[in-house]
């Protein structure tokens, strides 16, 4: 029988101080192929589902005949290790500020660029992240270089097994603090890109992660990878929206009132914030009307951070 064929390789990043920095890679099928792939996981350290997806799409997915998959299982080992979100060190997020600018300083600097340079040899990326708030799944894109592209990533969204479809225009008002971020980078290179964004693994049954595994195996048929058995290659139309988000406006604690994909009208009352010094609750008010497609926990929030996100049909 077949093996795949596996292959791992360490990029050195930097030394630092008797501790070497480096990505590693792994490589599936031919590394001399010219159908290329990669998947990037873990920009952000915190964010964990997408190697549980991953390690159970490679125990499932064909062998790799008409192509090469690369995969950085993480490209923030730093922040892994240290449990948070952005690179330590430099204490910057790893996944905006693309490119650097010149002279821009920091350990950073050199694994963006490292970055940069992996992803200008591939035709395809996607790039894996996790909520970190109770969420829909979803898939993210953007306008792609050319209308091949543009297919192709229409077509990857409607397979990755997701709930819903982010469609995002990064030069508004709503997504312009995303622009820089990596996957979109990619794209102004002419490469065809899209973020995947997986539910926080504790709030992902072991069923979900498998009906992710599966629909990346089916995006990576789409690519053209290997090829699936038809029965395998479902493509069914699921929900698109533009994300309207709810920021805190004060600290406290926040109290949901809806729930993942209940319909809201605009006026609702979302939740409760409570100030932890008098105990009185003060209501978030939904500025939209749509579908819940993201709501925080019961948990402390400060002032600006994210509690509802809001999928509004366009």
């Amino acid at each position: 029988m077949t093996k795949q064929h596996i292959s791992h390789e360490n990029i050195a990043i930097a030394n630092l101080g008797g501790i070497d920095l480096s990505l590693s890679v792994t490589h599936v099928g031919n590394r001399k192929a010219q159908n290329k792939v990669l998947i990037i996981n873990n920009l952000h350290g915190n964010e964990l589902t997408g190697f549980y997806v991953l390690e159970e799409a490679l125990q499932s997915m064909p062998i790799v005949e008409n192509g090469l998959l690369s995969i950085i299982s993480s490209a923030n080992p730093l922040g892994l290790l240290h449990k948070q979100r952005f690179m330590p060190i430099d204490n910057v997020d790893l996944n905006r500020g693309y490119p650097p600018q010149a002279k821009e300083r920091g350990i950073q600097v050199v694994l963006k660029n490292t970055l940069l340079e992996i992803g200008s040899k591939y035709d395809v990326i996607i790039d894996l992240h996790t909520f970190v708030r109770p969420s829909l799944s979803a898939a993210m894109v953007v306008s792609q270089a050319s209308e091949k592209n543009t297919e192709l990533i229409d077509d990857l969204s409607k397979t990755l097994g997701v709930e819903v479809v982010y469609k995002m225009n990064i030069h508004g008002s709503e997504e312009k603090r995303v622009a820089s971020a990596f996957a979109f980078q990619m794209i102004a290179q002419g490469k065809a890109a899209c973020v995947v964004e997986y539910s926080p693994i504790q709030y992902t049954s072991g069923s979900e992660v498998t009906q992710f595994a599966q629909g990346l195996v089916r995006a990576l048929s789409r690519c053209g990878l290997y090829d699936l058995p038809e029965v395998s290659q479902v493509k069914k139309e699921i929900p698109t929206f533009e994300r309207r988000q709810m920021m805190s406006r004060s600290s406290g604690l926040f109290l949901p009132k809806k729930a993942l994909k209940e319909q809201v009208d605009k006026g609702e009352v979302l939740g409760y914030i409570i100030d932890v010094k008098t105990l009185e609750k003060k209501p978030l008010i939904s500025e939209y009307s749509g579908v819940v497609t993201e709501i925080a926990a019961r948990e402390f929030y400060v002032f600006g951070e994210k509690l509802v996100t809001i999928g509004v049909e366009q």
